[in-house]
């Protein structure tokens, strides 16, 4: 190797072990500085963070020099932190709240004192990162189970102060959108600067950008999403919103949990009655049909502390009346080139099915493997029906196939040096495949030959109304392939 060569490749080793390190954990850091009464810094001390998130139930570091130390790589989850080291009291401080990538600050002060003694510290987590720029929020269980909208990122993300709601899909109410292309946008970035990762690793698909479109872990089967939205680190190439979801591991006990949601047409109310929208000529407002979501998982030990896993599925069907448009009782005949209203109105229908696994194996207290394995498929039959688009205009829009597969492995060698590499594969088929098959009352399943008809615009409303067959279709595929690696 030239001279160049070498240099050109202890440049990209450099750049492994320096530059890396700081975007390498995908999950949360407990950190502190550990001091004596006098305010001097104990380098030495032993720190053991324990909790029932970690399959290996506790991990532990030493302060260095300077008296610093970091627990790297914490799964979501109540933690305590106990410090010790030899001629002083021991210290342990419980109820850590850890979520999200978050750094959760844990300091001590160490007195002398006998070896038998014990010091226990309880309070609340702080709720400010101190050693990080990102502002971040953490969508658990907890608040997927109370609020009341379908339980994916992009219904849930719009709540949080400054994001709003990008991608082709309306905004969801209560339910009423199984979401097929979204993404959440900050400080006017755009669709494509929105980052997708599971564990830290890419989902995010090229030729989607940053859509979250199809493959998108179900609501059981995460512990929590933690979304970035703004000023997050070097490991992404744009500024947009970071949503990293964290899987659930299972636990060293047999649970399971299910969730379910039902809502039809008498639940719901609207203001078309009276409205000026009537008065000038709407014949008929949107509103929801019926929707239900159906969403059980269980998990537990396959080998107590040493392998676990989590099973979980989710069914979301949402069929919703379009505003101002019926069906056509010229749909399906031959020969007929005229809209003929039947008086019952359209609708929309959507349907997805998603099954996901993880497991997570600790091989030894050196080495641990996770990985997921996500299958979904999604129909929207039909889409893209609006008062100028009848629904045999319109096309059944489909993702028959949408996969990823995610492993990592991470390895503290000591407690200064951390390995960890990961990767993602994911296969997705979406499109508008063929003639429509009647899904959610929509007509029948519509014959070869029937031709795509627009109307010339009128004079008064400037509005051309589309009917007839769908104009176009498409059949598309890709693969991607992310991973990871890194050195800190």
């Amino acid at each position: 190797m030239s001279m160049r060569g070498l240099l050109r490749f202890a440049l990209l080793g450099l750049a492994a072990l320096v530059l890396v390190p700081a975007v390498a954990h995908a999950q949360a850091s407990i950190a502190g500085v550990v001091k004596d009464t006098s305010g001097a810094v104990l380098p030495g001390v032993t720190v053991e963070a324990a909790s029932p998130s970690l399959i290996e139930k506790t991990r532990s570091v030493v302060t260095d020099g300077a008296g610093q130390y970091r627990i790297v790589d914490l799964r979501p989850g109540t933690y305590s932190v106990t410090f010790t080291l030899t001629g002083f009291t021991t210290i342990k401080r419980e109820g850590l709240e850890v979520t999200g990538t978050v750094v959760v600050t844990a300091n001590a002060d160490m007195k002398v004192g006998a070896v038998a003694e014990t010091i226990t510290v309880s309070g609340e987590t702080p709720v400010v990162d101190l050693q990080s720029t990102t502002r971040q929020a953490q969508i658990t269980q907890e608040i997927l189970k109370e609020i009341p909208s379908s339980r994916n990122p992009f219904s849930a993300g719009v709540l949080i102060a400054g994001l709003k709601k990008g991608g082709l899909t309306a905004q969801d109410v209560g339910g009423s959108v199984v979401q097929e292309v979204a993404s959440l946008e900050s400080n006017n970035s755009r669709t494509a600067d929105q980052k997708m990762m599971v564990n830290g690793v890419a989902l995010s698909s090229m030729i989607g950008g940053g859509w979250g479109g199809g493959a998108v872990p179900n609501a059981t089967g995460i512990a929590e999403f933690a979304i970035d939205a703004s000023a997050v680190d070097a490991s992404v190439a744009t500024g947009g919103v970071r949503i990293n979801f964290i899987p659930r591991d299972g636990g060293n006990k047999f649970s399971g949990t299910i969730f379910g949601a039902l809502a039809r047409e008498g639940f719901t109310s609207d203001n078309y009655t009276g409205s000026d929208a009537q008065a000038r000529g709407l014949t008929a407002a949107s509103r929801i049909k019926g929707n239900s979501d159906f969403n059980p998982g269980i998990g537990g030990p396959l080998v107590k502390d040493k392998l676990w896993f989590f099973l979980s599925g989710r069914y979301l069907v949402a069929d919703n009346f379009v505003a101002g448009q019926f069906f056509n009782a010229n749909a399906n005949v031959p020969g007929a080139f005229r809209f003929v209203s039947t008086g019952k109105q359209a609708i929309l229908h959507q349907d997805q099915k998603m099954y996901q696994a993880h497991m997570a194996w600790q091989v030894n207290n050196k080495n641990k493997i996770t990985s997921t394995f996500d299958l979904e498929n999604l129909c929207s039959c039909p889409t893209g029906v609006t008062a100028l688009v009848s629904p045999e205009a319109a096309q059944d829009r489909r993702f028959p196939l949408q996969r990823f597969v995610q492993a990592d492995w991470s390895s503290p060698i000591t407690s200064r040096l951390l390995l960890e590499a990961g990767g993602i594969q994911r296969v997705e088929r979406w499109g508008a495949m063929h003639l429509q098959t009647g899904k959610g009352d929509n007509v029948p399943s519509l014959a070869p030959g029937i031709v795509s008809i627009t109307d010339n615009p009128s004079l008064a409303t400037n509005a051309s109304l589309t009917y007839g067959s769908a104009a176009q279709f498409n059949n598309s595929w890709n693969t991607n392939f992310h991973h990871p690696a890194a050195v800190s």
